[in-house]
């Protein structure tokens, strides 16, 4: 018995030697080997490893992956294959989420048969505007929760002898306000977009200059501030009367929930109630340029949380609260900032480039090196409608009569075509919907390109807000 016992444990202790040091050295690899992690939209698609098919669809974890680059390939019936290099590091888990799959398929919008040329995106919201490039002829909102259009101006508005000049949207509002004339005259009007709001306001006689610039707040529906030559004046919509002269030397301003900001020519910086009582005033370091007749040129003031704001000088630089003041010193055409994750795209006539918040990439080597703006696109023709989408992870932007989708991932994304529109033109992106709305480019009709499954009805599109010149 003693005998079997010893030769038991002898055996015991033999496979004991030669299987621990072999799971040890198997989890020392398992450790050291990356794993990769793919999410698809949609869902389901065959992924395959450099040439090699794997056995799991999307969303599939690959793991025990030496570190390297991979050819990845993913494919799906009735979407456009995906191709890109997988980086893998040891012990590391790459993580590819929300990946579209694009579609070839173009949808053609029925009961929209005329052809337009001009199309002006609300962005934030579910409506945007059909126009002519003459102006001249009827203006249309077309819906995009139900796809339906109507006119833009109730039939005791619109007469034959209209031509719209400029139309002023604020991103995530519905209401517009439309600089026209009509029958040689000049007229402002201020409108909600949405069918069953169809009140039509006239500011002619309530804005001292027609082509001044204008802001208003969601949270202050009944409150229109124009600005004009350096004085800001405050119109009380609800009464329809001028209640005062906000402030006579801001060369900018802008709307916070409760705040009212400001600054003048020479950069002191000002907050108020909104009913123009001081908060503080600041001297900061802020150098705005001086234009025809030595006048500086409107700053729009953009707030965001942490104390923060954005200045921009139309069609100037741009300027934040934080060191260092400038930004960036090109020629900004707008900027829009992601209402879920802080992102803000700023562009130019030719680039395209990401402001990403400071929490998100205190770490980064971007951040580290002092650079605030990461340039997506550099030195294109006319950069069109950038529009944050997938809880501003991705942005779309049209170039050259084509739409693109780019990733904000600094170190993997490219840029990827999604559809043709007409050249010139801008886009509307329905997050309801889940995809974009554009004019053909040879008929000039409504199209619809899908990225992802509509959603819910009742789903309303993210609140953005921005500075769109």
């Amino acid at each position: 018995m003693t005998t079997l016992r010893k030769t038991l444990f002898a055996g015991w202790l033999a496979i004991f030697i030669v299987i621990c040091p072999l799971m040890v050295l198997y989890t020392l690899h398992y450790l050291q080997a990356g794993v990769a992690v793919l999410n698809t939209m949609p869902e389901g698609a065959t992924v395959t490893l450099n040439g090699q098919v794997q056995t799991k669809k999307t969303p599939a974890i690959l793991s025990d992956l030496s570190s390297g680059t991979y050819s990845l390939l993913l494919q799906k019936e009735g979407v456009r294959d995906y191709q890109l290099n997988l980086h893998i590091e040891e012990g590391e888990a790459t993580v590819l989420n929300q990946i579209l799959l694009l579609s070839d398929k173009i949808e053609w919008i029925s009961g929209v048969d005329e052809a337009y040329d001009t199309l002006v995106p609300i962005p934030g919201s579910g409506y945007f505007l059909l126009m002519h490039s003459d102006r001249k002829s009827e203006a249309k909102v077309f819906c995009a929760e139900d796809n339906t259009s109507y006119p833009l101006f109730p039939t005791r508005v619109h007469g034959e002898n209209i031509k719209i000049d400029r139309v002023t949207i604020n991103p995530g509002s519905t209401v517009v306000i439309v600089n026209l004339r009509k029958n040689n005259k000049r007229v402002v009007y201020r409108m909600d977009v949405k069918k069953h709001s169809s009140e039509v306001l006239d500011l002619t006689n309530l804005v001292t200059n027609g082509n001044g610039e204008y802001l208003w707040s969601a949270d202050k529906p009944d409150w229109l501030f124009c600005y004009h030559n350096e004085k800001i004046e405050l119109i009380d919509l609800k009464r329809k009367s001028k209640v005062k002269k906000f402030a006579e030397d801001w060369v900018g301003m802008g709307l916070g929930k409760h705040t009212v900001f400001g600054v003048n020519a020479n950069g002191k910086f000002f907050q108020t109630d909104y009913s123009g009582k001081m908060l503080e005033a600041e001297t900061t370091e802020f150098q705005f340029r001086k234009g025809l007749f030595g006048r500086t040129s409107f700053v729009r003031i953009l707030p965001m949380d942490h104390n923060q704001v954005l200045l921009h000088e139309v069609n100037g630089p741009l300027w934040q609260s934080q060191l260092p003041n400038l930004l960036t010193d090109r020629t900004v055409k707008g900027l829009l900032i992601s209402p879920h994750s802080e992102n803000v795209a700023v562009w130019t006539a030719q680039d395209l480039g990401i402001r990403f918040p400071e929490v998100a990439h205190s770490t980064s080597k971007i951040f580290n090196e002092g650079l605030k703006i990461h340039w997506l696109v550099e030195g294109a023709s006319e950069i069109l409608c950038p529009t944050f989408i997938l809880n501003g992870s991705k942005i779309l932007y049209a170039q050259d009569g084509q739409v693109w989708l780019h990733g904000l991932d600094l170190n993997r994304d490219v840029p990827r075509d999604v559809m043709k529109i007409m050249p010139g033109t801008a886009f509307h992106f329905s997050e309801s919907q889940g995809g974009i709305y554009g004019l053909d480019p040879e008929s000039g009709r409504l199209i619809f390109f899908r990225l992802f499954p509509a959603k819910p009805k009742g789903h309303s599109d993210g609140v953005m807000t921005g500075d769109i010149s």
